[in-house]
């Protein structure tokens, strides 16, 4: 997988996260599920095309 889509992708996951801690927001169990799905199935798309 090319850096040009890995490298925003993890951005916008760091800011995310950046804005969720300065935000002191409380994630819920649904938002959680979520981005976490989100985050693993880019980790599946980064293993599985970078083998091709």
């Amino acid at each position: 997988m090319s850096v040009t889509l890995t490298i925003p992708v993890m951005l916008f996951f760091s800011l995310t996260l950046l804005y969720f801690i300065r935000s002191n927001w409380q994630v819920d169990r649904n938002q959680g599920l979520i981005v976490l799905t989100l985050y693993h199935t880019f980790l599946i798309l980064v293993v599985v095309i970078g083998i091709d």
